[in-house]
């Protein structure tokens, strides 16, 4: 039979000058346990304008004094301490006799304390706005254990280990593990297991901490230790590709039955479905109800995002950033007909896109304004580039007044002939089909009209 710890607040808990629980919280004592007040937000008659919002928000606390401490009355002092974000607040500390009431001469953001009870912080800003710290339990006769250890706790295999923590409070508190291997009874010290953590490594025993402080010791519930069965997790449909914007299904397989926990997102289900909108890695953890034993899988989804990019190169436009198939490339929003490779040469002025696909999926880059088009035989002939005859029928003649790079364009943009000239020039271009073309002289960007019989 588990011992119930029936303490005393007057004697243990408490001093004799304080034996008043809040009126507006409880004050419980379980097995050696405490919890603090609560509900505090009850004490809004105190001040009319707690919290209160209006134009002047109320203290932003950074850090609050701690929910329970423990002294030694009469030998030894504790500090508690709360801290605000940069703003103009006072601080007074209160504590409870029959009420919450203001400590004389007690402000700022620190108060030592040699009296069991009750302590908060109350935050007034500039503008008058109330409002109130966590309230701290101050225990002044020896320690106090806050909770119960757990009845049964299990070893995973694979860990080796058990962790078992008291949570108490006391002034220069000391603990002192001990265990059974046969029941409850009989327990022996265990050497050099002296922290609020004790890490069990045996099966079929009984464990137990003796917490002093205060000249004062009380002993703990056991926990019975035993060796549990490893737990564990698989996931399907994971590590793949999708489009942004599309989702996958995950789903899970674990060996019993489990708490189940996916990160990111804090799902809890067994199949899940997830829209990530960049490459994600997703761990998926799963805790055995009865044994505790925790197994975790990891899987990668794969976002694919196709952002082509647009660049000119010397007046051919350009598509970069990434291995791309299925190019189209578009004017003003309509698609110029087999314009499907990676460069493509204006014959005029607009907005130019391209779409592609990669690994399946669609994407289409930002316009790109392309102004670089002259506007005819004028603007070449102004740039020193004369070609005759136009039309011609197998050669044509090239003359420029400077060396230079030309090139000749199809309807479609595709470079079909490049040449670099001096002077004049004629041109063989028998092997071209009849047609448009376009003359590109690349230092001016000028453009001629060239049509072939």
């Amino acid at each position: 039979m588990r011992k119930l710890y029936s303490v005393l607040i007057s004697s243990l808990l408490f001093s004799s000058a304080f034996a008043q629980t809040p009126s507006n919280g409880t004050q419980t004592i379980d097995s050696g346990g405490i919890t603090g007040i609560q509900g505090h937000v009850d004490n809004a008659n105190d001040d009319p304008v707690f919290n209160a919002t209006g134009g002047c928000p109320p203290a932003v606390i950074t850090s609050q004094p701690p929910s329970a401490v423990g002294i030694c009355q009469g030998s030894t002092t504790t500090t508690i301490s709360v801290a605000v974000a940069e703003q103009t607040t006072t601080v007074q500390w209160q504590n409870f006799v029959s009420d919450w009431e203001d400590m004389t001469g007690e402000v700022g953001s620190d108060l030592v304390i040699s009296l069991a009870g009750y302590y908060r912080a109350k935050l007034t800003t500039d503008c008058g706005t109330i409002s109130y710290s966590v309230e701290c339990s101050v225990a002044g006769s020896g320690p106090v254990i806050l909770a119960p250890l757990p009845s049964s706790l299990y070893i995973c295999p694979t860990e080796g280990f058990r962790a078992i923590t008291v949570d108490a409070i006391g002034s220069g508190i000391t603990y002192q593990w001990q265990s059974s291997p046969n029941n409850n009874a009989n327990m022996s010290d265990i050497v050099g297991a002296n922290d609020a953590t004790y890490n069990a490594t045996e099966g079929s025993t009984y464990y137990q901490v003796i917490v002093s402080a205060c000249g004062v010791s009380i002993t703990s519930d056991y926990v019975l230790v035993n060796t549990g069965v490893d737990n564990s997790a698989t996931i399907f449909g994971g590590n793949t590709s999708i489009c942004l914007g599309a989702s996958r299904m995950l789903s899970s397989q674990v060996a019993h039955n489990s708490v189940l926990d996916w990160q990111p997102g804090g799902m809890t289900s067994a199949n899940v479905t997830v829209s990530p909108t960049e490459t994600t890695t997703y761990t998926f953890t799963a805790t055995s109800t009865t044994f505790g034993c925790t197994a975790s899988a990891t899987t990668t989804i794969t976002v694919i995002d196709p952002q082509p990019e647009i660049v000119d190169n010397m007046g051919t436009l350009e598509v970069t950033g990434g291995t791309f198939f299925n190019l189209q490339w578009y004017l003003d929003g309509n698609p110029i007909s087999g314009a499907n490779n990676y460069s493509y040469t204006p014959t005029a002025d607009g907005d130019y896109t391209v779409s592609v696909t990669e690994s399946g999926c669609s994407g289409t880059s930002d316009p790109f304004a392309y102004t670089g088009v002259a506007t005819g035989i004028a603007d070449a002939t102004t740039n020193g580039l004369n070609i005759y005859p136009n039309p011609f029928n197998s050669e044509f003649v090239i003359e420029t007044i400077q060396p230079t790079q030309i090139r000749v364009m199809n309807a479609l943009g595709e470079v079909v002939l490049s040449r670099t000239i001096n002077g004049r020039t004629s041109i063989d271009a028998s092997n071209l089909t009849s047609g448009i073309y376009f003359v590109q002289e690349e230092t001016s960007g000028a453009v001629m009209k060239l049509v072939k019989n």
